[in-house]
C-alpha cells in the first residue's frame, strides 16, 4: 500500500471512531488535542497531537486489582485520549505501538484508549500481545480494543444499537466537523508555495496561522489542557485555516 493510501485509510478509520463518539449521549469530543510526548523533554520543537479527546465517557475494560488478579471494571473517565491505528498491510504502523504506550503513561488525560483495526491480520506477531499486556499492567493508564470491541462496549454502556456498517469510510458527520485542512492536503508543496506567491492575502493568512500555532503550542506546554483557556487559540486557528482554503481554489 502506498503512503498516501495508508494515510487515507487512517483518516477514514478516524472518521468511523469520530462518528461513533458523536452518537454517545453526554460525551463531548475534542479533535486534534496537543499533548506532551516522551520526546518533548528533549526538544521544545517536538509537537504531538491526539486524534480525539472524549470527556465524560464510560468504558468497561480489563485491569488488575491490588492483589494482581485480572478483573473487569467499568469506569467513568472525565478525560480520555483516543489513539486510532488502522493497518491493512505489513507496514510500520505497529512499530509505533511502544510510543503510544509510553505517551499514555505521561498523558495529562486520565487514560488513553488505543483503538485499532486490522482487517487482513497483518499486524506483526507479538505487537498486539505487547499492547494488551502493557495495558493490563498500566494502572488503568492505557486501554486497548479493536474497533468491533469498542463499538460493542459503547452499545452496552449506553444501551445503543450502533452497527459497524453504518460507519462507512469518510462519513459525512466527520467531514462536516473536521477542521478545514483537507483541501491543503490535496496540494503538493510546490503548488502550495505557488499559491503563497500569487495570492498575498493567502500568504498573510498562512503567516498569521503559523504565529498562532506557535503561541498555541507554547500555551499548552506551559498550562496543559486541563483548563479550557486554550479554546480561543483553536477557534482562531480554524478561522485562519478557513481563510487559507478559501484562497487556494480561486487560483488559475
Amino acid at each position: 500500500m502506498s503512503g498516501q493510501k495508508a494515510v487515507q485509510n487512517g483518516k477514514a478509520f478516524e472518521s468511523k471512531i469520530f462518528a461513533v463518539l458523536k452518537q454517545i449521549p453526554g460525551v463531548n469530543v475534542i479533535k486534534d488535542i496537543p499533548y506532551p510526548s516522551i520526546y518533548s523533554a528533549y526538544s521544545t520543537k517536538h509537537k504531538t497531537k491526539m486524534e480525539f479527546r472524549a470527556e465524560n465517557i464510560s468504558l468497561t475494560f480489563e485491569t488488575l486489582d491490588f492483589q494482581g488478579n485480572k478483573i473487569t471494571k467499568t469506569r467513568l473517565f472525565n478525560t480520555l485520549n483516543i489513539e486510532c491505528k488502522y493497518q491493512e498491510d505489513s507496514g510500520t504502523t505497529d512499530e509505533k505501538y511502544p510510543l503510544v504506550y509510553e505517551n499514555a503513561l505521561i498523558s495529562d488525560a486520565e487514560a488513553t484508549l488505543f483503538v485499532y483495526e486490522d482487517p487482513l491480520k497483518n499486524i506483526k506477531r507479538g505487537a498486539l500481545e505487547f499492547m494488551y499486556d502493557k495495558a493490563l499492567n498500566s494502572g488503568e493508564r492505557l486501554i486497548v480494543m479493536d474497533f468491533d470491541s469498542f463499538l460493542a462496549n459503547v452499545n452496552k454502556q449506553y444501551a445503543l444499537e450502533l452497527v459497524a456498517a453504518r460507519f462507512e469510510q469518510g462519513s459525512e458527520l466527520f467531514q462536516a466537523n473536521h477542521p478545514r485542512l483537507k483541501m491543503l492536503d490535496s496540494y503538493s508543496r510546490k503548488r502550495f508555495n505557488q499559491a503563497m506567491r500569487k495570492n498575498e492575502q493567502c500568504g498573510e493568512f498562512f503567516d498569521e496561522y503559523l504565529d498562532c500555532q506557535r503561541d498555541f503550542h507554547n500555551f499548552i506546554a506551559r498550562h496543559g489542557v486541563q483548563s479550557r483557556d486554550y479554546l480561543p487559540y483553536l477557534n482562531n486557528l480554524r478561522t485562519l485555516r478557513a481563510g487559507i482554503t478559501e484562497c487556494l481554489p480561486n487560483l488559475n
